[in-house]
C-alpha cells in the first residue's frame, strides 16, 4: 500500500529490495530454518549455545550478529561496519568489523573460537570448509564456509553458524 502522497520513499525501496536480494539468492538461499529464539534459561551462562542456522550471503552483503545471535542482513556500500561481510570484486574477500580469526582445528567449539587470538579484518580466497570465528557483542561464533558460488550463479557463500553467549 502506497503512502498517501502517492510516494514511497528511497529507503524503504532500499530496504525492500535487499531483503529481496538476500532473501533469493540462489533460488531461495538467504537464512535457512531460522529456529525461534532461544529460551533465555536455557542458553543463559558463558559457552552456552544461543542458535545455529545456515544462510548464503550474497556479494555485497555483510549481516551484523545480533544480540540473541541472528543474523541482521544488509547492503553493504562501504566502510566495512558488518560483523561479516562479503565481497568478490578483485577476489572473494570476507571482512570482519570486529575480532574474527580463522580456526586452524577441525574441532569447532567455543573454547577453540576463545583462544585463537590471531585476529585480521579480512581473508582473502576462503575455500569452502574454511571457519572462521568472530567475537563481539557478547557473543562467539563459528562461521564454516560451507559452499564458495562462484560467477555465473551469481556470487555467494554458503555459511553454516553456531552462535555462543559470552557473558
Amino acid at each position: 500500500m502506497l503512502p498517501r502522497s502517492g510516494h514511497i520513499s528511497s529507503s524503504l525501496v532500499v530496504a525492500a529490495i535487499s531483503s529481496i536480494a538476500f532473501g533469493l539468492v540462489a533460488g531461495g538461499g538467504g537464512i535457512a530454518n531460522l529456529p525461534p529464539a532461544a529460551d533465555p534459561a536455557r542458553t543463559s551462562g558463558q559457552g552456552s549455545i544461543l542458535i545455529q542456522y545456515g544462510l548464503d550471503l550474497p556479494e555485497g552483503y555483510a549481516i551484523r550478529i545480533t544480540a540473541n545471535g541472528r543474523p541482521e542482513p544488509f547492503k553493504a556500500d562501504c566502510c566495512h561496519l558488518g560483523d561479516l561481510e562479503y565481497y568478490n570484486k578483485i577476489g572473494p574477500i570476507l571482512y570482519s568489523s570486529g575480532k574474527m580469526a580463522v580456526l586452524d582445528s577441525s574441532q569447532t567449539s567455543y573454547t577453540a573460537c576463545k583462544s585463537n587470538t590471531r585476529y585480521t579484518t579480512q581473508i582473502s580466497s576462503p575455500p569452502a570448509g574454511t571457519t572462521v570465528c568472530f567475537t563481539g557483542h557478547g557473543l562467539v561464533a563459528s562461521v564454516q564456509i560451507t559452499q564458495v558460488t562462484p560467477t555465473g550463479s551469481g556470487h555467494y557463500l554458503s555459511l553454516s553458524v553456531i552462535v555462543w553467549n559470552d557473558y
